[in-house]
């Protein structure tokens, strides 16, 4: 029997909704952060859609950022058109504060994460859907990501109609930001899950947890 986690997790309230101070703006081809720590490093996970051949392609973006002047301003420019279906996690990864946001006119739908469990290697949580891509930050430290599918590389192996996602499974976010393997769940950890199928999102920062990575 595994055992809930003393953790408390609360969830953002809805696209476009700011926690803390930063801010996000979009350009015809750029994605602008504002309002992030000067100098700091801002983590940028984006999943969208793109229309091909009749169908769609799903486009994964992960980016680490440098606000580079006074106003904490830093700019992705992706070099074409901004995905109308993408939904975009940003956090100030010094700070903590983050924002989930999307294109003007695309309104993306919600996921409820279940509190975290502490596993035998590691503590994982669980979504109700088939598939999902995971991005997990931890402010002062990094940022983790990777995906899991429901009984085939999920955590608790079952096919149980929830994806459960154990952190020890995901992997450093970018090779210039080295960072240790996950296992439990920390105070401030930001969880972050997209069904890139349904363009459905869930975002939860934890208020209590270990101090352990």
């Amino acid at each position: 029997m595994r055992t809930t986690l003393l953790t408390i997790l609360i969830a953002a309230s809805s696209v476009g909704s700011v926690l803390g101070q930063v801010k996000t703006s979009f350009g015809t081809t750029t994605f602008k952060v504002i309002g992030a720590t000067p100098g700091g490093r801002v983590c940028v996970y984006s999943v969208a859609l793109q229309p091909s051949n009749g169908g769609s392609t799903r486009v994964l973006q992960r980016k680490l950022l440098t606000a580079a002047d006074a106003s904490g301003a830093a700019t992705f420019d992706l070099k074409e058109s901004v995905p109308f279906q993408s939904i975009w996690f940003i956090t100030d990864l010094s700070s903590g504060s983050f924002a989930v946001v999307a294109p003007p006119g695309f309104s993306p739908g919600k996921l409820d994460i279940s509190p975290p469990h502490r596993g035998r290697n590691a503590d994982d949580f669980s979504v109700n859907r088939p598939f999902l891509l995971v991005c997990v930050v931890r402010p002062g430290l990094g940022a983790w990501d990777g995906h899991a599918t429901d009984g085939k590389d999920d955590a608790d192996g079952s096919a149980d109609g929830k994806t459960a996602i154990g952190l020890d499974r995901l992997a450093g976010f970018d090779v210039r930001l080295p960072v240790p393997a996950l296992s439990r769940i920390a105070a401030r950890d930001v969880l972050f899950v997209v069904d890139p199928l349904w363009m459905r999102y869930g975002v939860v920062q934890a208020s209590g947890g270990t101090n352990a990575p």
